[in-house]
Parts: C-alpha cells; structure tokens; sequence
C-alpha cells in the first residue's frame, strides 16, 4: 500500500510541470499538474481533476493557453467527482481570481479537511460541498462557514441541523451558499446581515415557516428557486442595491401579497427578474421607495397618529383602488375597515 501510494505521489509532482492540450479555440482543455482547465475566450475554469490529486491541491490563479494568461475565475459543477483518488485530497486552496464555485464543485471528498475560500468568492452553487464528510467547518448561531484567516465566516454553507428554527447569521457573512437552508421547514426568522452580496440559489427553498423576509441593502443577487416553496411568506422587502432576481426565485410564495421595494418603480423594471416561476412575485403588490416606516406612518413622517388617519380616509373617500401601502389590516383590501383598524391603533398608542 505505501509503495503504491508512493507511485501515486511522484506521478502527481511530475505533472505538474507536464500538461496536455486539446485542440485549439475556446473550450479546449489543459492539464496542469492534477487539475484539468477549460478556456472560455478571457478566463478559464477549473473543470475536472485527474486521478493524481493527492494531498494538499492549490488552485493556480491563472493558467497559460498558447502564450496569454487566463485568470482561473470559477472551478466548475462535479469538478473533483472523477477523481479515482478523491479521498487523499485533504486540503484545498482557491485563489483570489476565482469568484464563482458551481453546484456540487467538491462532491465526494470525503477525505477533504481545510478549505481556504477568498473574499473573492460571490457565489456558490447548490450544495457544493456536499458528501465532504471530513470537512471541518466554522460554527456559529447554528449555521456552518467557510472562510479564510481574515474572514472564517465569508461564507454560510449550511445550517447544522435541519430543524433549526432561528437564524441569526453572522455579521462578517458576504455569501449564503446555495441550498443553504434547503427544506429547514421550521425556520421561522432568518437575519441576513448587511454586507451579504448573494443569497445563492435553493438558499432558503422549502423554508414552510418562514414569515416575513427583508433583504439587506448589500444584496446584489437573488438566485434561482432562493426563496421557492416558502409557502408562509406574506412580504419581503427588497433593497435597490440588487440588480437580478432569478428563476423560480418565490415560486411556491402563495401566501405572498407585498413587495416593499426601497428604489423606484423605474428601478424596479431595471432589474432584471427572471419570467420563468415568478408568478407570485408579479402578482404581489409592490410598494416603491419604502423607507421602513412604522406600521400605519402612511405620509412617511416617522410617526403613526391622526394625520395618518386623515390620509387613510381620504384615499378610501376618492375610492382609488388597492394600494398595499394602505392595507393597513392586510386583509388585500383598502375600505373602511382599515382606517378603522388604523384609528384604534393610533388611538391605543397614545
């Protein structure tokens, strides 16, 4: 066994200075020493890994195809799966080039312990590191993290237990990892802080309990099925800071009647929404330039009282349709009943 594992260890040194290439033009492929590229015209993808990998792998940050350096910018879905060796590799170092890491990237590495991931990273794929069963991760709140010296808590992979019922997800978090909290069905609060840039596809999918969702001013990305079969969810407030909503990304919301969206409405058909599974999102009210008012602040001044109430009563006198803003019951109706509702609250109050 050791004089094989030794065959297996000097073949893996000796290719790193040994390399193969396919034909020429975008999509043609490179081995360097265990890791196999592909080119894609400006930049290049980690895309497969041969049976030599062993031990601790860094991840060049770029890799030269016919005399012009790529950047190595994304290692790619099942990258290590074909690995004959794949439970040697213990440690895996990505570097600063790369933003992206594909579904299930590190499948199957069992064997895998360290991972040492770069605040470049904006991305990751659903349950890129599932089976990683020696993975050794950074706990807090009842959430998994990937990270690095800076930063342990860059990235939240998964929560640690599928029956976690509250989520408050630490402050140094830029990522929330696809299928994250996939089918935690008690999750019923979930904080994401400012400085989170990605909510990653499947992230919160199947969350049953989950109430109410207010994305943070830093999210520029909401990915793929995020927010899928989150059937309890009746708002989420949406920064203007994102710029692309994906497939599937509220399907399943049935319970969804409110959009509060803090840009304009000339913002908010600037982003790019996907038209595939987003029905219950199109067919929510959408409340522009919300600034986080009080229930019942109707003007906007800070305060729920009277003058509130006034306004309330004029917008139902003139009889100008539903607007979620003056929902003030939730019941998707705007009558009289709500500017009773908001009176006695008022009232209360004082």
């Amino acid at each position: 066994m050791k004089k094989a594992l030794s065959i297996i260890l000097i073949i893996s040194i000796l290719s790193v200075i040994i390399f193969s290439v396919n034909v020429s033009g975008e999509g043609r492929t490179k081995y360097f020493g265990c890791l196999i590229f592909t080119e894609y015209d400006t930049y290049c993808k980690l895309t497969g890994c041969h049976n030599n990998a062993f031990g601790s792998v860094i991840i060049p940050s770029e890799v030269e195809f016919d005399g012009k350096l790529l950047p190595v910018t994304a290692i790619g879905s099942y990258a290590f799966v074909e690995c004959e060796y794949i439970e040697y590799v213990t440690d895996i170092t990505i570097p600063d080039s790369v933003t992206t890491i594909e579904e299930k990237a590190f499948y199957g590495c069992t064997g895998l312990k360290t991972v040492e991931m770069p605040g470049s990273v904006i991305s990751i794929g659903f349950k890129a590191f599932e089976n990683c069963d020696s993975l050794i991760y950074n706990e807090n709140g009842g959430c998994l993290y990937l990270g690095n010296e800076n930063n342990p808590y860059l990235a939240l992979i998964s929560a640690k237990d599928a029956s976690i019922t509250g989520a408050v997800i630490n402050e140094k978090t830029r990522v929330i990892a696809g299928g994250a909290f996939l089918n935690c069905s008690d999750l019923k609060s979930a904080s994401v802080p400012y400085g989170v840039t990605s909510i990653c596809e499947f992230a919160f999918s199947g969350c049953g309990s989950l109430a109410d969702v207010e994305i943070p001013d830093s999210v520029t990305v909401i990915g793929d099925s995020a927010f899928s079969q989150c059937s309890a969810v009746t708002s989420v407030i949406i920064p203007e800071s994102v710029t692309e909503i994906g497939p599937y990304a509220f399907y399943g919301c049935g319970s969804l009647k409110t959009v509060y969206f803090k840009g304009s409405a000339e913002q908010w058909r600037g982003i790019n929404i996907s038209d595939y599974g987003n029905g219950e999102l199109a067919a929510a009210g959408v409340v522009f330039n919300y600034i986080g008012n009080k229930p019942g602040d109707m003007n906007g001044d800070g305060a729920a009282d009277n003058k509130d109430v006034v306004l309330l009563f004029r917008y139902v006198s003139f009889d100008l349709g539903y607007d979620p803003a003056y929902d003030f019951d939730g019941d998707g109706e705007v009558n009289n009943k709500d500017v009773v509702a908001l009176f006695r609250s008022v009232s209360a109050a004082k």
